[in-house]
């Protein structure tokens, strides 16, 4: 069971039945202690895909879970994101590079944050945190 408050429970379908992040955070591998983080992307057909942070010595090879998700979504043949949801530790925000990624892919992608214990802690979209993105002008 979801441990959301009343006011900040997602309006719409969620991608994440039990948890924020599906219960993925667990599953990560983390060499800064506690700072699991665990992503659920929610794609057109209904199908979920999930991912988990798997971070490297070499900071620059770290895997984040928004990307991980969203490669599994590519390897599966998916191209249409509706919304992503995160379990992170004290409720953060995506990376700057994650959120360049998720432009590439659902410039209008819907994003419901989530701390490690589980509680839903707010609703937001990729324009309001990445409101001027990378990119050519086509």
């Amino acid at each position: 069971m979801v441990n959301q408050p009343e006011d900040s429970t997602p309006s719409r379908q969620s991608p994440v039945p039990s948890q924020p992040g599906g219960g993925s955070a667990p599953s990560g591998v983390c060499s800064l202690p506690e700072f699991f983080v665990g992503a659920a992307l929610l794609c057109s057909d209904g199908s979920i895909h999930r991912g988990c942070n798997v971070e490297n010595a070499s900071y620059g090879l770290t895997q984040c879970a928004e990307r991980v998700a969203i490669a599994n979504a590519i390897t599966a043949g998916q191209r249409h994101f509706v919304a992503l949801a995160l379990s992170l530790t004290k409720a953060g925000t995506p990376c700057g590079a994650c959120l360049q990624v998720m432009q590439e892919f659902a410039p209008q992608l819907r994003i419901i944050l989530g701390d490690e214990t589980g509680k839903w802690v707010r609703e937001t979209s990729l324009p309001d945190l990445l409101p001027q993105p990378f990119g050519f002008v086509k």
